[in-house]
C-alpha cells in the first residue's frame, strides 16, 4: 500500500476510534425545534411567544380568509356560490363539521389558543422588565379573548381550555355563557396594561381601546347596553379614533390601522 492511501486509512481510524468514545455525539438539541422548557427563557422569548400568538390571527379560518363566517354572514356580501354547502353557510345554514370551512376554524383556532396558554403559563416565570411583561401577557389575553369570542358565536358549547395543552390533555365543553364569562375575564385583566397606541414597528399590536371595543360588544350581545355605551363613550373620549369620510376607505393599505 502506498504511503498517501496508508496514511488516508490511518487517519480515517483514528477519527473512528476518537467518535467511537462520544457516547453523546448525536445526543444535540434541535435549534429549529426547542421545546417548551428549553424556549421560554428571555424577555427575546417572550416577544418571539406573542409574535407567535399574533401569527395565529393570520390563520386561513381565522382573519386570514374567515369571509365566510363573517363578511358573508353580514349586510357586507353574499354567496351565489354553485357549491350548495357554501351558499347555505352564508345563510346560517350550518353543515356539520366536515364542512372544510368548520373544520378549518376549529382546527386554527385552537393552534392560535394553545399558544395563547403557554404565553400565559411560561411568561410570568420570565425575568423580564415588569411593564413590558404585563403588556405582553394583556396583548395574549386579548388575542385568547377574541379567539374564544368568535368560537362562541360560530359554534355555541365549545371546550374551554385555559391552561398548556399536553398529549394528556382532555378538555371539557363548556356553555356559551361560560365561554364568554372568560372573555370578559380575560378582556377585563387586559385592558389596565394596554397603551392608547403604538409607533413605529409596533403599530397594529392589541391597544386598550381595541380591547375596550370587544368587551363592549359582548355587552351588546349580552344586551348590557348601558355598559356598552360607557365603554364606547370613553373609547370616543380618548380621542385616538376618527371616521374615514368614505368607508370603502376602511379596506385600503394606506388607511391600516387607522
Amino acid at each position: 500500500m502506498n504511503s498517501p492511501k496508508l496514511t488516508a486509512l490511518l487517519l480515517a481510524s483514528g477519527l473512528l476510534v476518537a467518535t467511537s468514545c462520544q457516547k453523546d455525539l448525536l445526543d444535540k438539541t434541535n435549534p429549529n425545534a426547542p421545546t417548551t422548557a428549553q424556549f421560554w427563557q428571555s424577555s427575546d422569548d417572550a416577544l418571539k411567544g406573542v409574535y407567535a400568538c399574533y401569527s395565529g390571527l393570520q390563520q386561513y379560518a381565522v382573519y386570514g380568509h374567515s369571509w365566510q363566517f363573517m363578511a358573508a354572514r353580514s349586510d357586507e356580501s353574499y354567496s351565489q356560490s354553485p357549491y350548495v354547502e357554501l351558499a347555505n353557510f352564508t345563510r346560517f345554514i350550518q353543515p356539520d363539521n366536515n364542512f372544510f370551512i368548520s373544520s378549518y376554524a376549529w382546527n386554527d383556532y385552537y393552534r392560535t389558543i394553545y399558544r395563547t396558554n403557554q404565553a400565559i403559563t411560561h411568561v410570568p416565570d420570565i425575568s423580564m422588565d415588569a411593564t413590558l411583561k404585563a403588556r405582553l401577557l394583556a396583548e395574549t389575553r386579548f388575542i385568547r379573548a377574541i379567539s374564544y369570542f368568535d368560537l362562541a358565536y360560530f359554534f355555541g358549547r365549545v371546550p374551554l381550555i385555559l391552561t398548556e395543552s399536553t398529549a394528556t390533555t382532555r378538555a371539557v365543553q363548556a356553555t356559551q355563557d361560560q365561554t364568554i364569562a372568560q372573555v370578559i375575564i380575560d378582556l377585563q385583566t387586559a385592558i389596565p396594561d394596554l397603551p392608547l397606541s403604538y409607533s413605529g414597528t409596533d403599530k397594529g399590536r392589541v391597544t386598550k381601546g381595541a380591547a375596550q371595543a370587544l368587551l363592549a360588544r359582548v355587552y351588546m350581545h349580552q344586551r348590557k347596553y348601558a355598559d356598552a355605551s360607557a365603554l364606547f363613550t370613553t373609547i370616543i373620549n380618548s380621542n385616538q379614533y376618527s371616521l374615514v369620510s368614505n368607508y370603502v376607505d376602511n379596506f385600503t393599505e394606506s388607511n391600516e390601522n387607522n
